[in-house]
């Protein structure tokens, strides 16, 4: 599968955007809309989870892999600023919740922003993964038109929800607008349409030319806009042009900044990065009011610190755990036919055609069926082959 290192540079935009909305309270007069960040992220782990979905792999085996990509570095992260806020302010027995992922579900600010506040968009994004399954089984299932309704139909939502809370007070427009993780799944449910669409063959021809600088002037208004349309309404649609042109380069194998070596290696960083900036402007904070240091000389150390404070929970906690609690071995690429459930006997890295039998317990005809490049499949009779190939199967059967 072809990577997508513009995909991964990108995110290291995200996370930035997200620590300059949590610095630029240190400034007087600014304006910030970093919390869009947020919205790309959800807009990109909606594209790599379709774009990455292998059609045997199951879900357990998926929800393994997401809980080693996710839970121990966030686990570390909540602990560091658990004790850094018994140090300084003392304990406070709501910061436990942020450690079981569901505080955003919550509408009281001590529950979804505990701990630290930026913890709240993990427990959406642990909620868009446990949903994944759910959504990959619908999205299987349509065709180009269909999928491309859903989409339109997605973020037409997401845009009605940020409508809506125009009218509610921001406290309450703050949680059912832009916490809540019902409200803010269309924008997954978005990035996963186009990454099936990509994974199905699809290849706009969409210039970064233009995409760039219309993100950026989405980020420069979403920060005079109103609360709720500022999170993620104004920029929903040059975020997705901007991430299908990326796509789109990559694929074609044109080069360009995000794609280089730097903004890849931040972008792996980038959930690290996510994690630790708040904690790094804490202590940077600490530090400047008692040498009296000016607030750029605070923010510009506390991006050093995040950065070191990223590389190092990456390399110490988050790669490591990540290679230890994953699955053994790689998933089989099983398949179904209609009539009832098959087994593939072929094991799917098997580089030569290869035969099968057909192992389906209601059907037992024992004929043998020839394999495409070794990615088995069975159907039950020839009176049925066509109907199963023409559901995706890779088989045909044998002379």
């Amino acid at each position: 599968m072809t990577r997508l290192d513009s995909l991964t540079g990108i995110r290291a935009v995200a996370a930035l955007l997200v620590f300059w909305h949590h610095s630029s309270s240190r400034f007087e007069g600014s304006l910030s809309s970093g919390m869009v960040g947020v919205s790309l992220f959800y807009l990109l782990s909606g594209f790599v989870m379709a774009w990455t979905d292998r059609p045997g792999e199951s879900a357990w085996r998926y929800y393994r892999k997401r809980f080693a990509r996710i839970y121990p570095a966030y686990l570390v992260a909540c602990a560091l600023v658990i004790g850094w806020r018994a140090v300084r302010s003392g304990f406070e027995f709501t910061d436990l919740a942020a450690l079981t992922l569901l505080q955003s579900w919550v509408p009281d600010p001590a529950i979804y922003f505990a701990a630290q506040a930026i913890f709240w968009s993990l427990s959406c994004e642990t909620f868009f993964y446990l949903a994944f399954p759910m959504i990959r089984l619908m999205t299987r299932r349509l065709k180009g038109a269909g999928l491309t309704l859903l989409g339109v139909a997605a973020g037409v939502v997401s845009t009605c929800v940020a409508v809506v809370g125009v009218g509610l007070p921001d406290d309450v427009a703050q949680w059912a607008t832009g916490i809540f993780p019902l409200a803010r799944i269309p924008e997954f449910v978005v990035g996963v349409v186009i990454g099936t669409l990509f994974s199905r063959g699809w290849r706009p021809r969409i210039s970064l030319m233009w995409t760039v600088p219309l993100a950026a002037f989405a980020v420069a208004v979403a920060a005079f806009a109103p609360l709720a349309l500022s999170r993620y309404a104004i920029t929903l649609i040059p975020f997705v042009l901007l991430v299908v042109a990326l796509a789109a380069s990559d694929l074609e194998g044109r080069a360009n900044i995000f794609g280089s070596r730097p903004m890849v290696t931040l972008g792996v960083w980038s959930y690290c990065i996510y994690l630790v900036h708040g904690l790094a402007l804490w202590g940077t904070d600490a530090v400047a009011m008692r040498l009296h240091l000016p607030a750029t000389v605070s923010v510009a150390a506390a991006l050093v610190l995040t950065c070191v404070g990223a590389w190092l929970l990456h390399r110490v906690v988050e790669a490591p755990a990540e290679r230890l609690l994953r699955p053994r071995g790689r998933a089989l690429n099983s398949s179904c036919c209609r009539i009832a459930s098959c087994t593939v006997l072929a094991p799917h890295w098997w580089p030569f055609p290869s035969t099968a039998r057909c192992s389906c317990p209601r059907h037992r005809p024992r004929r043998r069926y020839r394999t495409r490049s070794g990615r088995g499949g069975c159907i039950c009779s020839r009176r049925r082959w066509r109907r199963a190939t023409s559901d995706g199967h890779s088989t045909r059967p044998s002379a």
